[in-house]
């Protein structure tokens, strides 16, 4: 599990780009990141294609909007508001 973590966090890296997660936010951030992890890995992953695409788009568009949302915001980090912004867009598996 622990590359598939390194990989998830890495992709989140360069959606994010140019901007970091916030000090103060980025331990929940990567607790999330993880239990989204084990979900995946919980459903055979990252051998099941189909499923594996389907948590990479969330990813994207969860980290997407919440890049996006930091820059109309003009936020200088990802922080908590951002992440709770970007949640209306739930349902996106794995993450919420």
């Amino acid at each position: 599990m622990e590359n598939f973590q390194t990989w998830i966090r890495s992709r989140v890296t360069e959606i994010a780009h140019p901007y970091e997660s916030a000090p103060e936010f980025e331990n929940k951030f990567n607790a999330l990141l993880d239990a989204a992890a084990a979900k995946t890995q919980a459903e055979g992953l990252p051998d099941n294609y189909e499923k594996f695409s389907e948590a990479n788009r969330s990813m994207a568009t969860l980290v997407s909007e919440m890049r996006d949302y930091a820059r109309h915001k003009r936020l200088q980090q990802l922080n908590e508001e951002a992440w709770e912004h970007a949640l209306r867009l739930c349902p996106l598996w794995p993450f919420c």
